[in-house]
């Protein structure tokens, strides 16, 4: 709704124990909204009056910055606060797959890239892999996949990203300096999954019980993948190894062969 370009910058300065302890905020808005000075605290409160009076959202940039009392900070006051893969999926063309895991997930998104590519499929790899979302607005394309490597940092501020297709590898405690508990940990990788529509695909590890419990979430297809075949989960849709034979949807497709 603003009648001119809004410029807010926002940053926060460690204090003591990892959480930040001042706040210091440059706010320049070109007229008709004027310029705003002071001590960091009526900066903020400067910088929030003038995103929620033209509809702005704040986006919050990855840098190891320990960052929550500021999205606190604007969340009450009506700020909405996302990231910049939220940012991106606004204006990447083509369709997404997004690889997630406490472990391997970077190997993963490379090899998925690798194998598309060599299939003669376009594609281009990134995220939490090289090149953030938003450098790969540029180079998007209708009919080209976008292969992006995604951490909990990332998706834990998502609403509208939609992967067609969503992979998480594994989910053990990690980054707890950040989401303070497993479970919501857990609950930031879940966000890949909540956010996909039917018709879609969520390839799930089915000896991993978090990954189990995302397909309970998820409006999209579970395919699952297994190292043994569980008597307590058979795999009938998906991958799995059976002694020697790797089997898919329960059919033999080849002899697995040690790298």
């Amino acid at each position: 709704r603003a009648t001119g370009p809004v410029s807010v910058e926002l940053r926060c300065q460690h204090g003591g124990g990892g959480v930040c302890g001042r706040w210091h905020a440059k706010v320049a808005v070109d007229m008709p909204f004027g310029s705003y000075e002071g001590s960091p605290e009526q900066a903020f409160e400067s910088a929030a009056r003038v995103m929620k009076d033209s509809g702005c959202a704040a986006v919050k940039l990855e840098g190891g910055e320990a960052i929550a009392p500021t999205i606190e900070f604007l969340s009450k006051r009506g700020i909405p606060v996302i990231g910049e893969l939220e940012l991106a999926s606004f204006f990447l063309k083509g369709d997404t797959i997004g690889i997630t895991g406490a472990n391997g997930k970077t190997t993963t998104t490379a090899l998925t890239g690798h194998i598309l590519k060599e299939s003669g499929i376009a594609c281009q790899v990134g995220g939490n892999i090289g090149t953030p979302p938003t450098a790969l607005i540029g180079t998007s394309q209708a009919g080209q996949w976008n292969v992006l490597e995604l951490s909990s940092f990332q998706l834990e501020t998502i609403e509208t990203l939609h992967a067609r297709i969503g992979a998480a590898l594994n989910v053990t405690p990690d980054h707890l300096d950040r989401h303070h508990t497993f479970d919501q940990y857990a609950a930031a990788k879940a966000r890949l999954f909540t956010t996909q529509r039917p018709g879609d695909y969520a390839i799930l590890n089915a000896d991993d019980p978090t990954c189990v419990s995302y397909a309970a979430l998820t409006p999209a297809t579970p395919v699952w993948f297994s190292s043994p075949e569980s008597s307590q989960r058979p795999i009938t849709r998906g991958i799995f190894l059976d002694g020697a034979p790797i089997r898919l949807d329960g059919r033999g497709v080849s002899a697995a062969r040690p790298c």
